[in-house]
């Protein structure tokens, strides 16, 4: 079986005999059916490129990434547990459905791993596309899809083409769309592989506290299956932290001065400006208060503990558990800064005393036990962040920028000029935004036509491939 890729002319004194013209090429088409393991291949590379498929997987991915905005996530407990005591209810059930995890469950990876199984088939379809059409001209015979086209008297023109006068301009353009979605699907793979990589860890510090480079030095963790717990890769000491309130007690600015081991000088620390110590990353959040230092001494010894009091109003409160299921209720006062503490001890819910202490100070709590309070320092919450996929992300994104400034700064165009019979046929088509090359068809015309006029552009070919012909003026 012989496939004529464009239209040809059979010899009237031939049996069979096909003649293309010089632009035209023949191309032998196999019978052969395509195994069953190519047909599926095929179905499910269908399938995955289909709009329903990518309209609903683009839809579930937006709504998850909905819900791990508008929910606290894990590792940051403190956030899920006011959210569960502000709305029970719906803490609750929140907790039930692991939405405090979206990022990390099962499902969002396999969203994830869907939107990139289908950019692959669309980057498969579009390079085999690409590499088809890269070197391909334009041929008159093929006319579908012209956008403009017109016949010009032979008698009437400035000059005939001797033969089809072929030119292609804007090829870049075609590199557009696959490039934009190349970037897109690095940046899709690199999200999934810091999905599965990925590790965070928050801990609270205090002014004067180290943090050492130890997983076990933080409170919370949180990490991709395929991750390893959080660490420093050097320790850092907490230097100052310094908090500045609106009249209103609202948080206006909140700074920590850090101290890497090694360092001379102090780095300032803020939130929404991270510190990249090596492959880690460290934020500040807008968790913060003050810490009461405090030293229990009983009959068994001396224990030394830390209350991380939060901000109430104008105040900063805090409560502190006992094993012995007494509970101390806290609260730090101060006109300048909190320079006082004040201490509520409750037993089985019932009042059993109250004593406001200084920093030094020390009271008696029960016969044989005393509490003295050590200091009242500035705390702050970090999280850190180790995310290897960082600079992939990023190299994708760029490369899709590159790829729209392709796709609107060149489109291909092809214009063929050719004799057909007794008139010259000139033709143009823009792969896109054809209504911007109306002028350029226009000058294309006067180059040939004598009369120097232009009608509107005619229509592409007529049924059945014919080409559809338009009177000149």
């Amino acid at each position: 079986m012989i496939h004529v890729d464009d239209v040809v002319h059979r010899d009237g004194g031939s049996r069979g005999t096909f003649r293309p013209e010089p632009w035209g090429k023949l191309r032998p088409v196999k019978n052969a059916q395509p195994p069953g393991a190519a047909r599926a291949i095929g179905r499910a590379s269908a399938l995955l490129r289909s709009g329903r498929v990518v309209v609903t997987v683009v839809a579930a991915i937006c709504a998850g990434a909905a819900l791990a905005a508008a929910l606290p996530q894990e590792p940051d407990s403190a956030e899920i547990r006011r959210f569960a005591q502000g709305s029970p209810l719906l803490g609750r059930i929140s907790s039930a459905l692991g939405l405090h995890r979206v990022v990390t469950s099962g499902w969002f990876l396999a969203l994830v791993a869907v939107a990139l199984a289908s950019l692959v088939a669309v980057q498969i379809d579009q390079w085999r596309r690409v590499r088809r059409r890269w070197g391909e001209q334009f041929s008159p015979l093929r006319l579908g899809g012209t956008q403009y086209r017109k016949e010009l008297p032979l008698a009437g023109c400035r000059r005939v083409p001797a033969s089809p006068r072929l030119l292609v301009s804007g090829r870049l353009g075609m590199l557009g769309s696959p490039l934009f979605h190349l970037g897109l699907l690095i940046a899709v793979g690199a999200g999934l592989a810091r999905l599965l990589l990925f590790s965070e860890a928050v801990v609270r510090l205090y002014e004067g506290e180290e943090l050492l480079p130890s997983p076990a030095a933080y409170e919370a963790h949180r990490g991709g299956p395929l991750s390893r717990p959080f660490a420093l890769s050097r320790s850092l000491r907490v230097s100052s932290i310094e908090v500045v309130n609106y009249e209103s007690g609202q948080l206006e600015r909140l700074t920590a001065q850090l101290l890497p081991a090694g360092e001379q000088a102090p780095v300032e620390l803020a939130i929404n400006t991270p510190l990249d110590l090596g492959a880690e990353r460290l934020y500040l959040t807008m968790s913060h208060g003050v810490a009461a230092l405090l030293e229990r001494r009983t009959a068994a010894g001396l224990d030394r503990t830390v209350a991380f009091l939060e901000p109430r109003g104008q105040d900063e409160r805090g409560r502190l558990g006992l094993e012995d299921g007494r509970e101390l209720h806290l609260e730090a006062k101060g006109r300048r800064g909190p320079d006082r503490l004040v201490v509520r001890v409750l037993d089985q819910g019932v009042l059993a005393g109250v004593a406001e202490l200084a920093p030094g100070d020390e009271v008696a709590t029960r016969p044989g036990e005393t509490l003295r309070l050590v200091g009242l320092p500035q705390w702050a919450e970090f999280r850190g962040s180790r995310d290897a996929t960082r600079p992939i992300f990023f190299a994708g994104l760029l490369l899709g920028v590159v790829g729209v400034a392709l796709l609107f700064g060149f489109v291909r165009v092809d214009s063929a000029v050719y004799v057909e019979g007794d008139h010259v046929v000139v033709a143009l088509r823009a792969q896109r935004f054809a209504p911007l090359f109306a002028e350029r068809f226009e000058q294309l015309c006067k180059e040939w036509d004598d009369q120097g006029a232009l009608s509107s552009p005619g229509p592409g070919p007529g049924p059945g491939g014919a080409p559809a012909k338009v009177t000149p003026p």
